[in-house]
């Protein structure tokens, strides 16, 4: 269940900006209905702090910035917002996944100097080597990537390489991961991608219906598990990064299936206090138990069951 109380970690985008144009991504799913132009949001700083006061930040255990449409290090306020958590707490862990093609060296070695606890990370996705790396990571130049990838380690920041295998890049794990290894990355993950397996949806005539049947409406949540919400650059709360994506489905619920539930006016921080969001979250957990659980979450958590193998284990370097 979801409780203001249980809460360890915030899973945040903190943007919807992005240098790349990854061809799967949620940006480019027809499906979704994502607009850069209208759905261009951004937390700043003086939303940050509203939405999250300072109670809560000690309470938290990690910040995650990750994000299903931008990139962490496109947001303006990424720095001040990583200085006002710490102040908070100075023990919250907090990591960044991110293509790694924004900014400077420098700016990435500013940030390693302040991410310098053991739990701070930064996952550079880097699926493969100059001559392919493009190719799903598409206007992300190799060269600018890896200075400041470099720049992030030799300023001691935590640098963890995860590498989506395709077949234009399946080759190259051994030597991707002797580069990671070379350069002081503390962690190598590849990973073969599901991308390119059954869509969770298909359009019928602007409607979207589930694409697979579930037999086995069990549902093993890991937002659940690992005690965490994830919020959207616009300042929805929803249980996790799966249903951040469907957002963009319909503007008014989150889900497709049950759109009754997590309409956007109670799930907008901008209109309501987390503390307020996060029970409303259990409308979703609600659904499990019954034959018709949130398509969303019986769909992908399943899925997420059948590749489950697919995912390798971190490698520590």
């Amino acid at each position: 269940m979801f409780s203001f109380e249980s809460l360890e970690v915030l899973d945040i985008e903190i943007t919807t900006a992005c240098n790349a144009a990854c061809p799967q991504c949620a940006r480019y799913q027809p499906i979704l209905n994502f607009n850069p132009e209208q759905d261009r949001h951004e937390i700043r700083l003086a939303d940050f702090k509203r939405y999250f006061d300072e109670e809560l930040l000690r309470h938290l255990k990690k910040l995650q910035f990750c994000g299903n449409f931008g990139d962490p290090a496109a947001a303006k306020d990424l720095f001040k917002i990583i200085k006002h958590a710490r102040k908070n707490n100075p023990n919250i862990s907090i990591g960044l996944n991110t293509n790694g093609g924004l900014r400077s060296s420098a700016w990435w070695g500013e940030l390693a100097g302040l991410l310098t606890l053991e739990t701070d990370y930064v996952v550079f996705s880097i699926d493969g080597l100059e001559d392919t790396n493009h190719i799903y990571r598409k206007n992300v130049n190799w060269h600018k990537l890896m200075s400041n990838a470099t720049s992030f380690i030799d300023a001691n920041g935590n640098a963890h390489w995860d590498m989506l295998v395709f077949d234009h890049n399946r080759h190259q794990v051994s030597k991707c991961k002797d580069i990671a290894t070379s350069l002081g990355f503390k962690i190598f993950r590849h990973k073969e991608s599901p991308r390119h397996l059954n869509p969770m949806f298909q359009g019928d005539n602007g409607k979207f219906i589930p694409l697979l049947k579930v037999d086995d409406p069990k549902i093993n949540c890991f937002a659940v598990n690992d005690r965490s919400v994830y919020v959207s650059a616009s300042g929805l709360c929803v249980p996790c990064c799966l249903l951040g994506d469907t957002v963009y489905l319909d503007r008014n619920s989150v889900s497709v299936s049950h759109p009754d539930i997590l309409i956007k006016e109670q799930i907008d921080l901008n209109l309501n206090d987390i503390r307020d969001v996060i029970p409303k979250l259990n409308d979703v957990v609600d659904t499990w138990r019954t034959d018709r659980p949130v398509d969303c979450c019986a769909l992908a958590c399943n899925q997420r069951n059948l590749v489950k193998d697919m995912f390798k284990e971190d490698v520590e370097l």
